[in-house]
């Protein structure tokens, strides 16, 4: 059944979710109504649409890549996973200290819908 549904539209569908999902957090910090709740709920949501999108993000590789070209199409993919796994605690200890915590989750919208825009 997984193997019909079209994994491109399913990413888009996701991050189309994400984006206003997040974007809401922004908007109740700014009104200065956020509570501890509202962080632990987006997180699962998120983290929740994650489970199936990480799995169809990794299936799609091989339908955009030929075939000759997937060992370095995964090397790069796994490169630039690890880059930002070791340069995003560094960008976000830079927020932290700043002050604008909340624009943590104003970048994860904007990646969101550059992704959108990837997508299609």
């Amino acid at each position: 059944m997984t193997d019909r549904v079209n994994k491109k539209r399913l990413l888009l569908r996701l991050d189309l979710i994400r984006v206003p999902i997040i974007l809401l957090l922004v908007l109740i910090f700014q009104l200065e109504s956020l509570a501890f709740l509202h962080l632990l709920f987006v997180s699962f949501i998120i983290q929740s649409l994650g489970c199936f999108y990480n799995p169809a993000y990794r299936a799609v590789l091989p339908l955009i890549t030929p075939s000759h070209d997937r060992t370095t199409v995964n090397s790069l993919l796994d490169i630039v996973t690890r880059g930002v796994q070791v340069l995003g605690p560094v960008f976000s200890i830079g927020l932290l200290s700043s002050g604008n915590t909340i624009h943590l989750y104003s970048i994860d919208a904007i990646i969101y819908v550059f992704e959108c825009i990837f997508h299609l």
